[in-house]
């Protein structure tokens, strides 16, 4: 598992299910202080999800 990410990488997400977030790749756009991250929008991302970073 990667844990964390910073602000501008681009991140592969893996499918995860009844996430809003679909499986694909985005560029990482805000990362909270307890490690979930944003990628564009409000709904936060849990590093777990991250398959591949770029």
């Amino acid at each position: 598992m990667i844990n964390s990410v910073t602000v501008g990488e681009l991140v592969t997400l893996r499918h995860e299910e009844d996430s809003i977030v679909p499986a694909g790749t985005y560029r990482v756009s805000k990362v909270n202080p307890d490690g979930s991250f944003h990628v564009g929008g409000n709904t936060a991302v849990w590093p777990r999800r991250v398959e591949r970073r770029a």
